[in-house]
């Protein structure tokens, strides 16, 4: 009777809460996943610019790994060299 329809209700607008919460949480969670993987390809293509520009000023290999904190294949890949 009444009393089941007000307590279906009440579920009802729980559940929708619930639900609201969650869908809450996913666009955080995306909008925070976003922002990490913006700042990593940022922090990558600085790291790619540091090291261009140590190649073009013909620094050391060990050097330019250090300092961009690319790997010798990336550095080398971005020299054209071999990448073994």
């Amino acid at each position: 009777g009444l009393k089941d329809q007000s307590i279906d209700s009440g579920l009802s607008k729980e559940f929708k809460m619930l639900v609201s919460d969650r869908d809450q949480l996913r666009v955080e969670f995306g909008r925070e996943l976003g922002l990490e993987q913006g700042l990593k390809q940022g922090r990558l293509e600085n790291a790619r610019k540091v090291a261009l520009k140590m190649l073009a000023a013909n620094k050391p290999l060990s050097e330019i790994v250090e300092y961009s904190e690319l790997s010798e294949r990336e550095v080398l890949a971005l020299r054209g060299g071999p990448s073994e």
